[in-house]
């Protein structure tokens, strides 16, 4: 599901560093136990197209209107 959310572009390529994929609860609490807690860069997270969704008409991002 990971690389095919990376293929399809709704997850940045970046997400593979901070998961981890365990086939069992053990290895999920071995693997809670031994993370240890690193350094991100933030702009590595956000969408594909963050900043650059531009509606062609008013060349303002999109969003929810108020």
């Amino acid at each position: 599901m990971i690389e095919h959310g990376i293929q399809h572009r709704f997850v940045r390529p970046a997400i593979r560093g901070v998961l981890s994929v365990v086939t069992t609860g053990t290895a999920a609490i071995d693997a809670l136990l031994a993370h240890e807690p690193g350094t991100h860069d933030a702009a590595s997270f956000l969408p594909m197209h963050a900043g650059r969704d531009v509606h062609p008409n008013t060349s303002t991002p999109k969003g929810p209107r108020a």
